[in-house]
């Protein structure tokens, strides 16, 4: 598994058998390959370029990508949100060509949660 899996499978907090879970079923619904394939895919069809600077219009193009691709798979766009945080190989390339993915996926995640009444 990746290396975040390992690290929870080893540490023993309240919660930590929700995180495994919530991790495994990324990894599982999300291989890393796919994933990153469909997120450069969309990236490129919402017209998001490497490295550009965060704006408000690149932050409805990403929620938009996360969108999509969460279309694809059949899952949350907050899943989508979710699995850029993940330490796999692909992804963190994924993050190394757009900057701005990360804090934009950040942000989205933290405004769902605050109007997630189940979280």
């Amino acid at each position: 598994g990746t290396e975040e899996y390992q690290n929870l499978q080893k540490s023993e907090p309240e919660g930590t058998i929700d995180r495994q879970a919530d991790l495994f079923a990324r990894v599982l619904l999300l291989p890393p390959s796919q994933f990153v394939s469909a997120m450069r895919d969309k990236l490129r069809l919402a017209g998001i370029k490497v490295g550009e600077a965060e704006t408000r219009n690149l932050r409805t193009a990403y929620m938009r990508v996360f969108e999509s691709v969460g279309r694809l798979f059949c899952v949350t766009p907050k899943k989508i949100a979710q699995r850029i945080f993940d330490q796999d190989d692909e992804i963190a390339a994924l993050n190394g060509e757009y900057s701005q993915l990360r804090p934009i996926a950040e942000k989205y995640i933290d405004f769902n949660d605050a109007f997630d009444i189940t979280a």
